[in-house]
């Protein structure tokens, strides 16, 4: 049996599995529920239910969680030739298990609010979904060409980069945005046709449907 030290911050962890980390009070936890996040974006799960969300820069600082430096295919990568090794899979098994994703093609503008850390899960899945360009602010008008979808996330909907997006205008033109808030906002509405909203935690199945509406029509 483990002792409650380690008990507790697990039991903590598994009655919040599906809320954002803050929810946890516990540092241990939090970490747990920082880490699990991570691993869904990589897509190292099994379902496409899992919810996933931007981790605060601040929350990170103080569990001492590296930040900068880490290379997602790598990790990626590594966790798959584990689970096959423990597996114990044939080789041919293990080939087919190791294939990268197919990905759609689309370029998507990610604009993330600088107060996310680096280390985000969020980011991690929508780059293994699409051709993804990482930001801190929204797209300048010269800067649109080529983009078929901008994603947003922030922690409250009037912060700096939803202003930076707003001020683009008509110049934003029919290009579809989702905008993820990690607080509610309800008294802010759609802006325009082609914008949506969705309150973090999201599934990897909702970001994977954002995604396929940008693909032309065959």
């Amino acid at each position: 049996m483990l002792p409650a030290e380690l008990a507790d911050p697990i039991h903590e962890f598994a009655r919040n599995a599906n809320a954002p980390p803050e929810s946890c009070t516990s540092m241990l936890s939090m970490s747990l529920s920082i880490s699990i996040s991570y691993v869904h974006g990589l897509m190292l799960t099994a379902s496409a239910n899992e919810r996933i969300s931007p981790v605060a820069l601040a929350d990170c600082q103080k569990l001492l969680i590296q930040t900068v430096g880490l290379n997602a295919a790598e990790i990626r990568s590594e966790a798959i030739r584990q689970i096959c090794m423990l597996a114990q899979l044939t080789a041919d098994q293990e080939e087919s298990f190791l294939k990268p994703r197919v990905r759609n093609e689309v370029q998507v503008w990610y604009a993330r609010n600088p107060s996310f850390s680096a280390m985000d899960p969020l980011g991690t899945a929508l780059a293994q979904l699409c051709d993804l360009s990482f930001n801190s602010r929204a797209p300048t008008p010269h800067e649109l060409s080529g983009v078929k979808g901008i994603v947003i996330a922030g922690p409250r909907q009037d912060d700096l980069v939803m202003s930076g997006y707003r001020r683009l205008g008509a110049a934003a033109g029919k290009i579809p945005a989702l905008y993820l808030s990690s607080a509610d906002s309800p008294s802010v509405k759609q802006s325009r046709s082609g914008f949506k909203t969705i309150t973090c935690p999201v599934s990897i199945r909702q970001l994977a449907g954002f995604i396929a509406t940008l693909m032309p029509r065959g």
